[in-house]
């Protein structure tokens, strides 16, 4: 693997041109057809094994997945604290 050159995840790079940002990206990364179709097959395959993981482990806790709205979440933690 090449090594990483950290200019492009640079403040400057954060408010770059997206497209331009990522086409050199992608050239420097230098990888061929094969094995970015390799890479993304084994992403897909890790995301769907997490998946399934959670879902069992959901199912053998029988609880509720719990979702957290970051608003509510800040509000409620704002409104117990001490004064």
């Amino acid at each position: 693997m090449a090594p990483v050159n950290p200019a492009p995840f640079s403040t400057q790079a954060k408010f770059a041109d997206e497209a331009a940002l990522l086409a050199g990206l992608v050239a420097q990364a230098g990888l061929d057809g094969a094995a970015r179709a390799a890479i993304a097959a084994r992403a897909a395959g890790l995301v769907r094994r997490i998946r399934a993981e959670t879902r069992s482990a959901i199912r053998v806790s029988g609880h509720k997945p719990m979702v957290i709205c970051m608003n509510e979440a800040a509000s409620t933690s704002a409104a117990s604290r001490p004064r």
